[in-house]
């Protein structure tokens, strides 16, 4: 189980870093809104604060949900099958996860 919720988090670390680089290059370009993806396998208060906090250091960055980001959360409830959907899903609408 250790395992596993470090490699979620690990997961969700490089996807956050990912998301804000292309959030920063984004927004320099003028006053595009650049939507965020977030996608969670299921609730748990580790992953939780690792969400609540990569959303919090974005507004102190100055990307504020919605002001220039917006942020989509989505919580896959344990369910292999619901987080492919909401990949496949996200990816068709070209958010950044």
């Amino acid at each position: 189980m250790k395992k596993f919720l470090k490699t979620i988090t690990t997961a969700l670390i490089t996807v956050s870093l990912l998301a804000v680089m292309a959030g920063c290059g984004a927004g320099s370009s003028g006053n595009k809104t650049v939507e965020i993806g977030i996608v969670q396998i299921m609730e748990h208060p580790s992953l939780n604060t690792i969400r609540e906090s990569f959303i919090k250091q974005l507004a102190e960055k100055g990307y504020k949900d919605g002001e220039n980001i917006r942020i989509d959360y989505k919580d896959a409830q344990g369910e292999q099958t619901n987080l492919n959907t909401i990949c496949r899903n996200s990816n068709q609408t070209r958010k950044i996860l």
